[in-house]
């Protein structure tokens, strides 16, 4: 996104930064809810109704941002390299575990049920080129819900040579491949980072976003902290 093509996104910047800042500052009020009002003005009236001020204008800009349709077009293209780094994560995490289990290594036993013929064991499957086929049989990549999936059945080609390195094969086999809770958590959260530092997109959309929840947050406490007194 060019730095000045979206005014919603820089007055959210703008706004949602001055209000952190006061905060940080310990200021009774953030500027954009005393400007235009005296200093004895502000002297008169509880802290806490100022904040009340600040929460709604930042809420009001959350909003417009998260509705304008350039945004939205961005989030539908973070979500996007989410899905596409979820795939290449989980098709790495497939060709491990398979390599694991055709090298008869116990740490993935639980993992990897293979459901075509026993594999050939002349292959030196740790240098084999394995490519896991997440999509459909019309060719159509599995949605993001499909990766998510603990138990899943997939076809896996693959490319190898024979120990001795004097024979080339090229086939596949289909698998079962399970994996735990935690194993999908891992997943997710190494996917959201490689989508956060590789994604201009993700940067674009997630600043803006975490700034107007810290202040909204920030707001929300300092009027109940001002109500609580």
């Amino acid at each position: 996104m060019d730095e000045t093509d979206n005014k919603k996104r820089r007055n959210l910047m703008l706004t949602t930064s001055a209000v952190l800042i006061a905060a940080f500052l310990g200021l009774k009020a953030p500027s954009i809810a005393i400007a235009g009002y005296s200093s004895e003005v502000i002297a008169l009236v509880p802290a806490w109704r100022f904040w009340v001020v600040a929460l709604l204008i930042v809420t009001y800009q959350s909003w417009r941002y998260a509705t304008d349709n350039e945004i939205t077009g961005l989030c539908r293209s973070v979500a996007l390299d989410f899905t596409n780094n979820m795939r290449n994560i989980l098709r790495k995490e497939i060709s491990k575990a398979v390599k694991y289990e055709a090298t008869m290594q116990k740490a993935c036993r639980r993992r990897v049920s293979f459901l075509s013929e026993p594999l050939e064991q002349d292959i030196a499957w740790d240098r084999a080129s394995i490519t896991p086929v997440l999509s459909d049989a019309s060719g159509q990549s599995w949605p993001l819900e499909k990766l998510l999936d603990g138990d899943i059945q997939c076809s896996v080609p693959y490319v190898g040579r024979s120990k001795d390195g004097l024979r080339s094969t090229s086939a596949g086999f289909g698998i079962h491949y399970r994996s735990t809770r935690w194993q999908r958590a891992f997943r997710i959260i190494k996917t959201a980072i490689r989508t956060v530092a590789g994604s201009p997109h993700c940067q674009d959309v997630l600043v803006p976003a975490v700034l107007a929840v810290l202040t909204i947050t920030t707001c929300a406490w300092k009027i109940w902290n001002g109500l609580a007194c």
